[in-house]
């Protein structure tokens, strides 16, 4: 299983956890991060999600992402490719950065794209008739997956 996790889901296990939701998804991206490790999982990341991580002005915060990135099996560049792919994505609402993270997983081969950013997943059908892309809420995928008997 090919995943490809966003910056935000990179960034929830160090949100405020006092709100169940938050706390939930932090324990979904752990999990998905220990099948990582396992080798059930190959984590697909990106040039624009490290550019994104370098760009968190915590230090601690920073340097712990950092680690957690070092779980990544491959690293996609921003190539000529992935923009046009991300033009069309922006031609179709997707914002800039985001449009650059899905076409980093489509050109990593990811067979989902996790995201605790609701906005992201509500173009799921849009992006999944594009290019066959699934856009899933980390807790979400995590159950479904579970559930199917892995």
């Amino acid at each position: 299983m090919r995943i490809y996790l966003d910056t935000c889901c990179f960034n929830r296990p160090f949100d405020d956890q006092t709100q169940d939701r938050i706390r939930l998804e932090s324990e979904a991206v752990r999990l998905i991060f220990y099948h990582v490790e396992t080798g059930e999982f190959t984590l697909i990341g990106s040039e624009m999600l490290r550019f994104e991580v370098e760009k968190i002005p915590d230090e601690q915060k920073r340097n712990a992402i950092l680690v957690l990135m070092e779980e990544v099996n491959h690293e996609i560049p921003v190539s000529f490719h992935v923009l046009k792919v991300a033009e069309q994505l922006e031609s179709a609402g997707v914002n800039a950065y985001d449009a650059i993270h899905i076409a980093c997983a489509f050109q990593g081969k990811a067979d989902v794209f996790l995201t605790v950013d609701h906005r992201l997943c509500r173009i799921e059908k849009k992006v999944h008739q594009m290019y066959g892309l699934r856009i899933v809420n980390p807790l979400l995928w995590i159950q479904d997956w579970e559930d199917i008997g892995r």
